[in-house]
């Protein structure tokens, strides 16, 4: 009997010894579930193509309309983001994204190249039985 209790008493013993080598101080850095918690609210994607953010844990996007930034669930019809580079960017201090879009749109856009044309001449390649 004396056996079994020292034994209860060693494992219980050896129990709180583990959990409190195993917590972290608060001030250590974040790995796991609090990691993910603290950095999943300050990262953005960036599309520099239409300069749009998207906030993957609010679900909204932030875009310029006649000179102030605005937030909404679902982009207008002319901007499509789908298939198009886009970036991470991190804002930790607020969720104003916004206000590093200079420094991002230096970083990130890229202009599309223009092709040049061939000079064709105008009326070469009018097609004589097209109706009108």
């Amino acid at each position: 009997m004396k056996k079994l209790l020292m034994m209860a008493i060693l494992l219980l013993a050896t129990i709180s010894v583990v959990n409190v080598a195993v917590a972290q101080p608060p001030h250590a850095k974040a790995w796991g579930k609090r990691a993910k918690h603290d950095f999943k609210h300050g990262r953005y994607y960036y599309y520099p193509k239409h300069n749009v953010y998207y906030s993957p844990a609010a679900h909204r996007y932030w875009y310029p309309r006649n000179g102030v930034w605005v937030s909404a669930n679902v982009l207008p019809r002319t901007m499509v983001v789908y298939n198009q580079p886009s970036y991470v960017v991190y804002r930790d201090i607020d969720n104003d994204i916004w206000r590093d879009n200079r420094v991002h749109y230096q970083r990130y856009y890229q202009p599309v190249p223009v092709e040049r044309r061939r000079y064709v001449r105008p009326g070469v390649s009018v097609d004589v039985h097209a109706r009108f």
